[in-house]
């Protein structure tokens, strides 16, 4: 398990001079959570909290870590096979239908 703490950014943050330019660590997360929903074996669970995150490996063995990278084992859909073509009017009341059993769903529990 790897525990990466003091990832997250709060109002009056202010980065050092020499971080400048660099990915922060919110990315970092972000890529990792994607690659545990990408089923790619890379990452067990990622539970994540205010202060850290906990990152548990996943089984899948790394040939050469040397050349590993993490955008390799995150797999993407394109926007266009969610979204219907349809008329922005029609696809807000969509929406909204959708959020709306969500919330039922969510209340039912």
């Amino acid at each position: 398990m790897c525990i990466i703490e003091d990832w997250g950014h709060w109002r009056d943050f202010i980065a050092l001079p020499e971080w400048s330019g660099r990915k922060p660590l919110t990315q970092l997360i972000i890529e990792l959570t994607e690659s545990v929903g990408s089923w790619t074996n890379i990452i067990n669970d990622i539970p994540i909290y205010r202060d850290f995150v906990a990152i548990e490996r996943g089984p899948r063995i790394i040939e050469d870590p040397a050349s590993f990278s993490l955008k390799e084992h995150i797999y993407r859909r394109s926007v266009d096979q969610f979204v219907p073509p349809i008329s922005g009017y029609q696809r807000i009341i969509n929406y909204l239908k959708h959020r709306l059993c969500f919330l039922i769903i969510l209340r039912a529990r």
